[in-house]
């Protein structure tokens, strides 16, 4: 049949009362016969809502959807571990600065200029000041425009150079922010370290 309203549905497990201690589950499946599976679903689309969290390998035998997630910055950001993946678009007349969170393996972000900054820098600083920013940026043109081999704190996107479009990727290693920028006009992205 059919759910009797539009928030009805068939089957429905809900708990709201009390706590459990880790590693209880709502529904737990365990299927470990031969040629047994424990969860098919033929028709009808599967929605998560929520966080998903996979700690086994996962297969894909048809076509993979996927987005990023993006926010439009425009004041100081302190940015958190659980925003990976994360592209910023930089858009405020006065710039500001955007702080990388503390280093842990697989972290990245992605930074592009929405908003050419004119009286200031738009910067990407590491935690603490860490001298940990290591990677290089090249122009339109092809040239090298700034690299950075032992370690630095900042990356700027300069006031006044800088141009829509200008984009700084940074990937971390668990130790090492590597950073790899692309800019239009030389000397729009910088790799430094503060004074």
């Amino acid at each position: 049949g059919s759910p009797a309203a539009a928030t009805g549905n068939i089957v429905e497990l809900i708990q709201r009362t009390g706590a459990g201690t880790a590693g209880n589950y709502l529904l737990y499946l365990s299927a470990s016969g031969t040629n047994v599976e424990a969860l098919k679903v033929d028709d009808g689309a599967v929605v998560f809502d929520e966080t998903l969290t996979v700690t086994g390998a996962c297969t894909f035998s048809s076509t993979v959807t996927y987005k990023h997630k993006t926010e439009t910055v425009t004041e100081a950001n302190v940015i958190a571990a659980s925003e990976s993946g994360t592209v910023f678009f930089l858009n405020n007349a006065t710039e500001f600065a955007s702080t990388l969170p503390a280093p842990a393996a697989g972290l990245h972000f992605t930074f592009i200029v929405t908003g050419a900054p004119a009286g200031a820098d738009y910067t990407i600083t590491t935690n603490a000041g860490a001298n940990i920013i290591l990677g290089m940026v090249v122009a339109s043109t092809g040239g090298d425009e700034d690299s950075e081999t032992s370690g630095c704190d900042t990356i700027s996107f300069v006031g006044g150079k800088s141009t829509v479009g200008d984009k700084v990727d940074v990937y971390c290693d668990g130790t090492n922010w590597f950073a790899y920028g692309i800019c239009d006009a030389t000397g729009a992205i910088t790799l430094t370290t503060a004074a």
